[in-house]
């Protein structure tokens, strides 16, 4: 006759199914790492858009230090003879000084000199340091060189035997630093003047160079 017995009888051999809620260490590291990676690309970006910040600062302070007159601003309405000008090479590596004695003391003042009727010159300053638009940052003058197209003028009005001013000195250097950063003028660009008996032009040219060159000779060269 056949016995039957309980199962409670040969004791439970089933293994119990173990669930376990513990997470990889791989996955943990390579989340912390993705997290260290933004935050780093992150400040990559910050600093770089905080540098670009300072030069657009210092940029701005070096337009903020002169005054532009465009040629409408001062007067000049017809320049139709502007367009048989030929245009000059850029980066211009040579401003040159031009000392016009004269009795007026702004451009506006001076338009009725022939020598002032087709704008021989790039630009113009006065004696307030203001700087006036002649034939810009695109035409040649008439500067009687080698090569005018590598040559940017700006005629400096003065009054017989009166010495420049600090301002004309720091306006013309501030123009001249905003012309490099518009890359009309090289970064080591020459300054020269022309021949002139007065002593006073002489030492505004030196010592414009001598303002130019602080911090060395190419000290925009980037």
């Amino acid at each position: 006759m056949a016995t039957i017995r309980n199962a409670s009888q040969f004791g439970d051999e089933s293994t119990p199914l173990i669930i376990s809620h513990m997470h990889s260490p791989w996955n943990t590291s390579c989340f912390d790492k993705v997290l260290v990676a933004a935050l780093a690309a992150l400040f990559l970006c910050g600093t770089a858009f905080g540098i670009y910040l300072l030069f657009a600062q210092c940029q701005a302070a070096a337009i903020e230090d002169f005054d532009l007159v465009s040629r409408e601003g001062w007067g000049i309405k017809d320049t139709a003879f502007l367009q048989q000008v030929p245009p000059l090479r850029h980066p211009l590596p040579t401003v040159l000084l031009v000392k016009v004695i004269t009795n007026c003391t702004k451009p506006e003042q001076c338009l009725q000199h022939k020598e002032f009727e087709r704008l021989p010159f790039n630009f113009y300053q006065d004696g307030l340091g203001t700087i006036f638009e002649g034939r810009g940052f695109e035409l040649q003058a008439d500067c009687h060189m080698a090569d005018c197209a590598q040559v940017l003028t700006v005629a400096v009005l003065e009054q017989r035997n009166k010495a420049p001013s600090n301002r004309q000195l720091r306006t013309l250097k501030a123009f001249l630093d905003y012309a490099v950063m518009e890359q009309a003028l090289d970064a080591c660009f020459e300054v020269m003047s022309s021949h002139t008996p007065s002593r006073y032009f002489d030492d505004m040219t030196f010592t414009l160079r001598k303002m130019l060159r602080e911090g060395g000779p190419c000290k925009y060269y980037y």
